[in-house]
């Protein structure tokens, strides 16, 4: 009895009492696996399908076209869009008018000077109603040419609105195809040709097949001892052998289940040589130290 007190005494002041405080590991029974990422894909307008060009197992790139709606009124669109931007951006770029009034201006302002020289060197030889038609002209030229400025501005104006119209219907025109929002690969096509969505309308199913997730629930007496990042070992059974894969609490739920008290954790485990696959369950197993 004494040796028995005298180890653990020696235990104690070496530091090795913490092996004796260990916690059992915390099994939770019946996690599951499944995708993190697994995403819908709908369709951002209305429309017939007139092509789906994703097939189910296809890998897919980020923006990869995935089904086509049809597109003909929007093409027509489009095209008239460019019309009008090619001519306001003629207009805008046409300075002919102003450059015509500024020499207005000079031709004009030349003639009244030389009506007013003539009657310096000849009086009366130009009469005075003659000179003030010669100022109205000057002055006519001179609005002419803040008008043509003006209309100028304008047209530059409407050229950048006929630009903006344009992006609004090339805009259009691609919202008639749905591409993908990620890489991943096609799970599941939900639509065929000839048939009619409406907007927000599932149409393809993509998964990211390479992030798994095992999702289960946690006795809430276990919970202070369980943080996000804490290293997890997930267990399943593949026919005659067991699988041990990796992994890291990537989130435990604020709440909890008020019937049980049981609370929903994540973990993010490494699929890298694995033959896991969603829908499987098996056993969740962290270490789990009392401090």
């Amino acid at each position: 009895m004494r040796f028995a007190f005298a180890v653990f005494g020696f235990l104690a002041v070496t530091g090795w009492s913490g092996l004796l405080l260990a916690a059992e590991p915390l099994s939770v029974p019946n996690a599951q696996v499944i995708f993190i990422h697994d995403v819908a894909v709908s369709s951002l307008d209305s429309g017939v399908v007139t092509e789906v060009i994703a097939v189910p197992n296809q890998v897919v790139d980020q923006g990869e076209p995935l089904v086509i709606l049809d597109r003909q009124l929007h093409d027509v669109k489009l095209g008239e869009a460019v019309q009008r931007w090619r001519i306001a951006q003629a207009e805008g770029q046409n300075h002919v008018d102003l450059r015509f009034a500024q020499k207005s201006v000079s031709v004009s302002q030349n003639q009244l000077d030389r009506g007013v020289g003539a009657v310096q060197r000849v009086a009366n030889s130009v009469s005075e109603s003659e000179l003030e038609q010669m100022r109205l002209e000057v002055e006519q030229a001179v609005l002419s040419v803040e008008q043509a400025e003006h209309q100028l501005n304008i047209d530059r104006l409407t050229e950048s609105l006929r630009a903006q119209e344009l992006k609004v219907a090339e805009m259009e025109l691609e919202r008639r195809t749905v591409r993908s929002p990620r890489q991943g690969q096609v799970a599941e096509v939900l639509v065929q040709v000839g048939e009619w969505v409406e907007a927000g309308t599932p149409v393809v199913r993509v998964v990211d097949a390479a992030r798994l997730r095992v999702v289960g629930f946690v006795p809430e007496e276990n919970l202070e001892h369980l943080n996000v990042g804490a290293p997890a070992i997930f267990r399943i059974q593949t026919g005659d052998d067991v699988q041990a894969v990796e992994g890291k609490v990537s989130f435990v739920s604020p709440e909890l289940n008020p019937v049980n008290r049981d609370c929903l954790i994540w973990v993010d485990i490494d699929t890298e040589g694995k033959t896991l696959r969603p829908g499987q369950s098996g056993v969740l197993e962290f270490e789990l130290s009392e401090e």
